[in-house]
């Protein structure tokens, strides 16, 4: 805890406060309009207590918001004078029968002005995880108390008020994943459905309603026999019968289909899934249907050229090899372990990754070649992994090879079945340490095409750089043969002298000016700090190295007012994009009559637009359409690397900005779009 102990009117604030904040924040509540159905609750709570006023308060970092009132107008206040404040560091339900009499609270503004509390009664808000969010409060201007039973219901009802805080994320994380399950479901070429006892659907895929020529939401409720027809239904009943009564059934069919409009026969492999609850009583069956029609043309064809019957495919007993083949020679490296971890079987792509034989892989645990850090989360996994919605855990996570170097894999382990009691997984398990090696690999890449960019720019400014510093030189060297001729004089001048080495000075400074511009644009700065620093400064230390270069070539370039604002950006990257827009304009209006090129700095409300514009007429949507993609120039071969735009285009996107191109008032322009640094406003609420 801190706060100082001795002011018992100031509420204590945890040590994992910080957690507790971020777990009120993950609910998204605060700010938000009062819930009807919480205002329903809190009645109750003023009915049952015998208050005037009941209220549910959430206490975020400094303050105290109200989230529903019953008897007065919501509010919000300083966290300091709050009572919930002290309510949520007990894990006990608070009741002050008379606030006059109590240290904490007898000169707390809430008791001596406002609402007037003289009687108080809270109960901690506190979310799955247990962290203590707010308060349900009941209170009155008069003293009072409260019955154990009292107690109790008002304990109740703060459960009920968490529930309706927490159930908008819970139905909206239920939404995310049954939108997940439906979009991979869709992906699946198999078709699914689940049917009740009924015989009627409560879930069809979209492959298996487009079968029937419908949607998935038309079969929802319909009975089976409605949709394939009495013939057929009495064909499948007694197969369903089966399934129902707790025997998978797995046979094969041929099916009438809808197919563009019409009806097509095809030959399906069907097989059921029964579906039991936890006491083991069969609440459904999982149907899957997969078209064979291919694989049965090719086994008919087979036994039209008189090949024996036991070498046609996807017969029973064939099929059964057939998948005990693919689960043994998968290049998917696949396991099955029980809950304690042991393992009952597994392919050989699964030991090689870990370097063994198959066979010695019989018996062994899961923590064998487990880290040890990671052994805690792996006990855990047997646990955790039939609790998730649908018995799925993925994970990356290193396994020590038998050789001792260690293993980066990408985990999925899926519950599949219960024998003798016993949960029995599926382990599936991809070796990605080459995959991240090439990450690694193309990001090296990555900063060393940005680094080629940089110097090629440069090397295009060489020349009026070099000119750039030859002129001051060629000063100094004048000022120096005019200084050893003044000190041959007699008498010698020294105000002459004197402006001699002043000169000298200054044209060294221009000079150390240029080189401390150039050691910053060449460095790497793909490990910067971001930085908040002002546009103009930027922008001057970038026009300082490329000035020299477009009065050489009589462009006439021009700036508009550079403003004060300010970027937290890497300022080597941006100058490098500013840089690489302005040589483009050069090279594009170099040959042009009347060359020039403007610089546009416009400040919105919330990100700053810097515009280059120069004298050029646009360019077709053939070329814009593919300026900004990696080595695509329309400069003559040798000239430039194709990677200007392209990376310039990666550094404004890893500012959260965007650069692209824009015909502006006839004439070729490319916009960069930056965030703005935001002032930030505190709005200070008292009691």
């Amino acid at each position: 805890m801190t706060n100082s102990k001795l002011d018992k009117s100031i509420p204590e604030i945890p040590e994992d406060d910080g957690l507790r904040v971020q777990a009120l924040q993950h609910l998204k509540i605060l700010d938000t309009p009062s819930d009807p159905a919480i205002d329903e609750i809190l009645q109750l709570v003023s009915d049952i207590c015998g208050t005037e006023m009941a209220f549910v308060s959430l206490v975020d970092k400094d303050r105290q918001w109200l989230k529903s009132a019953i008897g007065l107008e919501r509010f919000e206040s300083s966290r300091d004078i709050a009572i919930c404040a002290h309510t949520i560091n007990d894990s006990k339900t608070s009741v002050v029968p008379d606030t006059h009499l109590d240290e904490r609270f007898k000169n707390n503004p809430f008791v001596l002005e406002g609402i007037k509390i003289r009687f108080y009664a809270g109960v901690q808000l506190r979310t799955n995880a247990g962290f203590a969010i707010g308060t349900v409060c009941a209170v009155d201007s008069r003293p009072g108390s409260l019955s154990e039973k009292q107690i109790r219901s008002l304990e109740t009802l703060a459960r009920q008020v968490m529930m309706n805080l927490e159930q908008p994320r819970i139905i909206a994380s239920m939404k995310q994943k049954e939108t997940f399950n439906q979009n991979l479901l869709s992906m699946v070429p198999d078709q699914f459905s689940y049917l009740t006892p009924d015989f009627c659907y409560q879930y069809a895929s979209p492959s298996h309603a487009k079968m029937y020529g419908c949607e998935s939401a038309e079969l929802v409720g319909k009975p089976l026999e409605s949709i394939v027809g009495a013939d057929r239904f009495a064909a499948l009943k007694p197969r369903l019968e089966e399934a129902f009564f707790g025997i998978s059934q797995d046979f094969q069919e041929t099916i009438s289909v809808y197919e563009q409009g019409e009806q097509k026969l095809t030959y399906a492999w069907i097989h059921y899934y029964p579906d039991a609850d936890e006491n083991g009583k069969i609440i459904g069956v999982y149907s899957v249907h997969r078209d064979i029609t291919q694989l049965k043309e090719v086994e008919l064809d087979a036994l039209d050229k008189g090949l024996k019957l036991e070498e046609a495919l996807h017969t029973v007993t064939r099929k059964e090899k057939l998948f005990r083949a693919i689960f043994d020679h998968s290049p998917i490296a696949t396991a099955k372990f029980t809950e304690d971890l042991r393992m009952i079987s597994c392919n050989e792509a699964y030991a090689k990754n870990l370097g063994y034989r198959r066979e010695e892989m019989s018996g062994m645990s899961l923590l064998d070649f487990t880290l040890p850090q990671d052994v805690a989360i792996t006990n855990g996994l047997a646990k955790t992994v039939p609790l998730t919605a649908n018995g799925t855990h993925r994970l990356e996570k290193q396994y020590r090879h038998k050789d001792g170097f260690l293993v980066l894999c990408l985990v999925t382990i899926k519950h599949i079945k219960v024998v003798d009691g016993k949960n029995v997984f599926l382990s599936i398990v991809e070796d990605i340490t080459d995959i991240r090696r090439k990450e690694d690999q193309l990001r090296d890449t990555q900063a060393m095409l940005m680094a080629s960019a940089k110097m090629a720019s440069l090397g295009e400014m060489a020349g009026s750089i070099a000119h750039e510093i030859n002129n001051p030189l060629a000063i100094i060297n004048f000022k120096t043969d005019m200084i050893q001729r003044v000190l041959s004089d007699a008498p010698v001048r020294v105000e002459a002298i004197e402006a001699g080495l002043l000169e000298i000075k200054k044209t060294a400074k221009r000079i150390a000016k240029i080189v401390k511009g150039l050691r910053h644009f060449s460095r790497s700065s793909e490990g910067d700090p971001m930085e908040v620093v002002t546009f103009s400064s930027i922008m001057k230390e970038t026009m300082e190295l490329c000035d020299q270069k477009f009065r050489n070539s009589g462009i006439d370039i021009g700036t508009s007012s550079l403003g004060d604002d300010t970027l937290e950006c890497r300022p080597t990257q941006i100058s490098q994009i500013i840089m690489n827009l302005l040589s483009n304009a050069f090279d594009a209006v170099s040959e042009k009559e009347e060359p020039w090129i403007r610089v546009s700095i416009l400040a919105e409300e919330s990100f700053l637009r810097i515009r280059v514009v120069d004298c050029g007429k646009g360019i077709s949507s053939a070329i814009a359409e593919r300026i900004m993609q990696p080595f695509y120039t329309t400069k003559d071969v040798g000239h430039g690397t194709g990677l200007g735009l392209s990376i310039s285009n990666t550094v404004a996107l890893s500012h959260k900005g965007r650069l692209y191109y824009e015909l502006f008032e006839g004439h070729t322009s490319f916009v960069l779009d930056l965030p703005k640094v935001q002032p930030v406003a505190v709005k200070k609420i008292s009691a």
